[in-house]
């Protein structure tokens, strides 16, 4: 895997959402914030990990490739 690989896998389903920004006053530096918590999955305490781990690439974001359609595309059950 070289430098412009991006490994993803997965995250937690509880987590926090609905997000507000404002501007500092002085500043005038945009901040965002949640404003709400989801926690209904209680029984997931670690992270949700996919069943096919896919390898994206910043060349191919580039170029327009999304890696994550192209394995879902050529998918075989």
């Amino acid at each position: 895997m070289d430098k412009n690989t991006l490994k993803m896998a997965g995250g937690n389903v509880n987590s926090y959402g609905e997000v507000l920004t404002l501007t500092l006053p002085n500043s005038k530096i945009v901040v965002s914030y949640s404003t709400k918590y989801f926690g209904g999955y209680l029984e997931y305490k670690e992270n949700f990990t996919p069943d096919i781990l896919v390898d994206e690439f910043f060349s191919d974001y580039v170029n327009g490739i999304d890696d994550v359609y192209e394995v879902v595309k050529n998918y075989k059950n």
